[in-house]
């Protein structure tokens, strides 16, 4: 199934442009700007960096009516994997947390589920620009000698990937 992804921008209060882009399968787009561009403010790289998000490049086209800057858009990058692992895969009893780190595609919305003997604890978090992201999982709870099954379900633009892991703890 195509997906597809409708732009509406307002333009100077008057000219609204639409663009559909193919999102699976993408290819890099051109968006010609209006010549007084100066009321239109792209994200800075700071403020895309925690979603993983790159942003648009300005660039100059040569077009019939003359040199036009454009944007280009880059083909977002998909879910490609999931990996999760624990700090310490037996853990003390007198220890107090665990620490999960997951990695996965910039952007990504990731949710661990720990399965403990008699409840479950879930955390979310959203992967920033490095692809990586820790979670702290309260232990205190967790049976000495019974396995915790770590689970992380990595999302990002539709596609889902499970990644998972476990610790037990020891006396």
């Amino acid at each position: 199934m195509n997906r597809r992804a409708i732009i509406l921008a307002t333009v100077a209060g008057v000219a609204t442009v639409v663009v559909t882009a193919s999102i699976s399968g993408g290819s890099t787009m051109h968006l010609p700007l209006p010549r007084s561009a100066t009321d239109v403010k792209l994200p800075s790289t700071a403020q895309v960096g925690k979603t993983g998000a790159v942003p648009a490049t300005p660039t100059t086209t040569t077009t019939a009516s003359g040199n036009q800057p454009t944007y280009t858009i880059p083909t977002p990058t998909p879910l490609t994997g999931c990996t999760v692992s624990i700090s310490n895969p037996h853990p003390a009893k007198s220890q107090t947390a665990e620490t999960a780190t997951i990695q996965t595609t910039p952007g990504a919305q990731v949710l661990l589920v720990a399965n403990y003997s008699s409840t479950r604890s879930s955390h979310s978090a959203i992967v920033g620009s490095s692809g990586v992201t820790s979670i702290s999982l309260p232990i205190n709870h967790a049976q000495v000698g019974i396995t915790v099954l770590v689970t992380v379900v990595a999302s990002l633009r539709g596609v889902r990937l499970t990644c998972q892991t476990s610790f037990t703890p020891i006396p």
